[in-house]
């Protein structure tokens, strides 16, 4: 079953830019320049959760680096376990 539709209206501007897009090759449509747009606001809202827990768990490491020096995890560590509390 096709999705419903729903019909935006876009500034002449929006309209230009969409379909400078589509006429570099870039897109297919202006339907598809939309889409990846939404895509990418969807995906730029999911950031800020993502960035508080990074700052979080740098800060709670400084901390522990601070208070043992040899207390020591890397980056990847760090990222991993940010990564896993996100998608807790």
């Amino acid at each position: 079953m096709a999705e419903p539709r729903h019909m935006v209206a876009l500034t002449p501007e929006q309209h230009a830019f969409a379909a400078e897009k589509v006429a570099s090759g870039e897109y297919d449509s202006i339907e598809e320049v939309v889409a990846d747009a939404l895509a990418a606001l969807r995906e730029e809202d999911s950031e800020p959760a993502f960035d508080r827990l990074l700052q979080e768990e740098i800060a709670r490491r400084n901390g522990a680096f601070e208070a043992d020096p040899s207390n020591v995890k890397t980056v990847e560590e760090v990222l991993a376990n940010v990564t896993r509390r996100a998608m807790a």
